[in-house]
């Protein structure tokens, strides 16, 4: 074979990240980071490797909340808290894939490796099938409670509660999920919040800010509790509780007025449970359950009295829907 032709038949090589993660798939990009899967060639094991994007205007601030989220996240040891790995700086590779994002091809940009999780978030779940049985959903909730509760006893306050920061392992026979992204964490034993937003900013998700967040204010425990119980109330009935032409309108109606009913959506929703998760939807916090280990009481108490068992069994099938996030 002439050199030429065989030349262009070799298959380029992969890149290989930090000299250790060789990139196999994109699976993730946003307007700050992009993230891969990759493997480890130290371990053998498959990682999501998230890397910060240099070409944005943003890039001093994402930078400061990159590492903020490495340091928070990696303190947190929690069956459904996404794990970290390895953070540090490298240099991206020249190819042209990666050209096409990297503002500063001659500079290192940060990455994060953190546990890989196969399987679709929550969002994208609800958006496919709809409402998810209650059995299913209870085990959900009372999980995501116990990661909250994990880091919260460590003074790490997330603030961006939502589905599309939970992932489930690409598991067809139980649910596991996996809470991601602290981005935008605080951390009450450190005063770093105020380097980092300015005083009435708004973080977060409107979909799923509590009233006191969509005021300007910092965000405690209850604002997680809050997010927390909007997460249960959509994965319950397949529908937010404040719905309007925009994110931002749906969040000021919540300042005013109470969230329907579950069962306007799901008219067999038992009682308790409905009561259950509309405590935690309180405009007030004072109102609100204390705690989101008050809410994990209040979630088997429901079950209790309806003769419930949280069943964290995929209720699926194997064939329902591919598990990948790129879907």
């Amino acid at each position: 074979m002439p050199e030429d032709a065989q030349a262009a038949t070799e298959t380029p090589a992969p890149a290989v990240i930090a000299e250790r993660y060789t990139v196999e798939q994109r699976v993730g990009q946003g307007g700050t980071a992009l993230v891969y899967r990759c493997r480890d060639e130290h371990t053998g094991q498959i990682v999501a490797l998230k890397l910060l994007r240099s070409g944005n205007p943003l890039v001093p601030a994402s930078r400061a909340r990159f590492a903020r989220e490495a340091r928070l996240a990696a303190s947190l040891t929690h069956p459904n808290i996404i794990r970290v790995l390895d953070y540090g700086l490298t240099m991206p590779p020249a190819t042209e894939e990666w050209t096409s994002w990297v503002f500063d091809s001659d500079q290192p940009v940060n990455f994060l490796a953190m546990e890989y999780v196969g399987g679709p978030t929550l969002k994208q779940l609800v958006r496919r099938v709809g409402p998810i049985p209650t059995p299913w959903a209870l085990a959900v909730g009372l999980q995501l409670a116990g990661a909250l509760a994990s880091a919260h006893s460590l003074g790490i306050i997330h603030r961006d509660i939502k589905p599309q920061n939970i992932l489930l392992l690409d598991l067809t026979t139980h649910v596991i999920p996996k809470l991601g992204d602290f981005g935008i964490a605080r951390d009450l034993n450190r005063n770093t919040l105020s380097t980092l937003t300015q005083t009435g900013q708004v973080l977060g998700t409107p979909d799923y800010l509590a009233p006191e967040q969509v005021m300007g204010e910092s965000g405690g425990q209850q604002s997680d509790l809050y997010a927390l119980g909007i997460v249960l109330y959509e994965i319950l009935t397949g529908h937010l509780p404040f719905e309007a032409e925009t994110p931002l309108a749906a969040a000021s109606r919540r300042m005013f007025i109470d969230p329907p009913p579950l069962r306007a959506f799901i008219p067999h929703v038992s009682r308790a449970l409905e009561e259950a998760v509309l405590m935690a939807l309180q405009r007030e916090p004072a109102h609100r359950l204390r705690t989101v280990g008050d809410f994990a009481a209040a979630l088997e108490w429901a079950a209790q009295q309806d003769n419930l068992t949280p069943d964290d069994a995929w209720p699926f099938g194997p064939d329902a829907l591919p598990l990948t996030r790129g879907v």
